[in-house]
């Protein structure tokens, strides 16, 4: 496959993959003001100790079996060792979550302390860990689907379990007023579908069978990365921790919904393109022309991935400011770092590719206990000093000392000659344009008093006719009305994040004939004439 098609095949997958999220993180805005009023910043801080207490049991699990069916995969053409590559590593993953998740069972009494300070909130762990399993225990037969590169068919299941998961929520949260409870219900009950759903998929395709040889050959690739993950966790979740020590809850709440936004650029970019870039990578790596695809891609990729921070980083406070209480409310540099921080960690991705290429997965672990070190080290004094601000800069900090150490060790094991260049005039150009937008506001402006006299009294006949001005005595409507500078706000800055785009034209990054291409149909059915030559 010519390097232009193995491009386009991997960005039309992730467009697909990336749908679903859309979807799904487009109702989350919605849903967003209804959760934030039923679960308050107290209810969010919860969630947030609930997902430590199930990361410590991620990182002892690991992801690492699940790249270890992918890198094997594609070591046999066999299509019979395929099928026990599969299975075996399925059933590796069954006993590693049963054996993982059975002490948090046993003692959630006393982990329910740990992470709450009071025990009597057991039944939070218990239903949290009950849903824990049965998501991670799909993790392999869900893998199986990706490697298959059924990109079409995982979106529809995505679609449908973001139906039942809202729905369930819903029903549990605001109608049966649940709470956080509620919450793990839904959770569970989403999970347990999910699971059975995926293996019996999975399991119809390649049967039920258990290679020992193979059993040790994962597990060889996978337990070396076993301290990078506890490495990991303590970096990823200090910060949470340290805020609960010194701030209490809800700053915790505070910053679970500064990430949840942060973290759209997993959902709309990072997680739909991995799902498909995990599986292909090992495909191209082997050919000729491999490190030139793999270079290229990465920079349309962060290209991407700029861009869509840019957004974030203007549009979170506003975006924020509309959907919750003010205890909820943030700005300025605080979500430029937080953005910028998602973007480091997705970038980690490919500058280590190197050591999982060679298989040297101990080499990985170590840069994660020296990130953590690094950022312990960072963290305390920062959370203390400047809290919610310190928390974002230290991840930063770390973040960008992983990329530096990753590439640093996997270069001389898969040498990817990545467009520095460019890489940095975009990193620049976002920067900039992200200092000069930050501050900008129609309010004050003519643009309001334009808004004041002419909109305005538009949305109040408009209320007026659906009635909407008799909700809650009037509120919405008062609501909807002083909330419009900040809806003007909003789409000014939409417009001016494209300016990027035109950026990139302009330091020639992106071809400006090529741009053209995207809006002629016709062309497209070229793609060599639109991704051109990897090199």
């Amino acid at each position: 496959m010519a390097a232009a098609s193995h491009i386009k095949s991997t960005f039309k997958h992730a467009l697909i993959y990336s749908s679903a999220g859309i979807i799904g993180k487009a109702i989350g805005f919605i849903m967003l003001p209804i959760y934030s009023h039923h679960l308050q910043a107290e209810g969010y801080g919860v969630i947030g100790m609930i997902d430590t207490v199930l990361s410590v049991m991620t990182l002892l699990i690991g992801y690492g079996i699940s790249g270890a069916m992918s890198r094997f995969y594609y070591e046999t053409n066999d299509a019979e060792q395929r099928r026990k590559i599969v299975s075996t590593t399925i059933l590796l993953m069954f006993a590693l979550v049963l054996i993982v998740t059975s002490p948090a069972l046993l003692f959630s009494k006393q982990v329910a302390w740990l992470a709450f300070g009071r025990s009597d909130w057991q039944s939070y762990i218990t239903l949290a860990v009950l849903a824990f399993m049965a998501t991670m225990t799909a993790k392999n037969a869900e893998n199986y689907i990706y490697i298959l590169q059924r990109s079409l068919f995982m979106s529809s299941i995505a679609l449908c379990r973001l139906v039942i998961s809202l729905s369930l929520n819903i029903y549990f949260i605001v109608y049966l007023k649940l709470g956080v409870l509620g919450y793990l219900y839904a959770s569970l009950i989403d999970g347990v579908l999910y699971s059975v759903f995926m293996h019996v998929i999975a399991l119809r395709s390649v049967g039920l069978s258990f290679d020992r040889t193979i059993a040790r050959n994962v597990l060889g690739f996978s337990l070396p990365l076993l301290p990078g993950y506890v490495a990991m966790f303590v970096r990823n979740n200090a910060d949470r921790v340290l805020l609960r020590t010194f701030m209490g809850l809800s700053q915790v709440g505070v910053f679970e919904v500064l990430f949840k936004f942060a973290t759209l650029i997993g959902f709309f970019v990072v997680e739909p393109f991995s799902k498909i870039w995990s599986v292909k990578r090992f495909e191209v790596c082997e050919q000729e022309d491999g490190p030139q695809i793999l270079a290229q891609t990465y920079t349309y990729y962060l290209a991407i991935l700029l861009f869509l921070g840019l957004i974030l980083s203007l549009e979170i406070p506003l975006v924020v400011r509309l959907l919750t209480p003010e205890t909820f409310w943030i700005s300025g540099f605080v979500v430029y770092f937080a953005v910028i921080s998602r973007i480091l960690l997705a970038s980690y991705y490919h500058l280590f590719f190197g050591l999982m290429y060679a298989k040297k997965t101990f080499k990985v672990s170590q840069i994660q206990m020296l990130t953590a070190v690094i950022s312990l080290g960072m963290t305390i004094p920062l959370v203390w000093q400047f809290g919610l601000m310190g928390a974002v800069l230290a991840a930063t900090a770390s973040a960008l000392i992983q990329c530096l150490l990753g590439y640093r060790m996997a270069r001389p094991y898969y040498y990817v000659p990545f467009q520095w260049n460019s890489i940095v005039k975009m990193a620049i150009l976002m920067t900039a344009l992200y200092i000069l937008g930050k501050d900008f506001t129609v309010s004050g402006t003519p643009l309001e008093l334009f808004a004041n006299r002419h909109v305005v009294p538009l949305i109040d006949s408009l209320g007026q006719l659906l009635y909407l001005d008799h909700v809650k005595n009037g509120k919405l409507m008062a609501y909807l009305t002083g909330s419009l500078p900040t809806v003007i706000d909003g789409i000014l800055m939409l417009l001016y994040s494209c300016l990027f785009i035109i950026g990139l034209i302009f330091l020639k990054i992106i071809p400006s004939d090529k741009v053209k291409m995207l809006f002629s149909i016709r062309k497209l059915k070229n793609p060599k004439r639109l991704f051109g030559s990897a090199g």
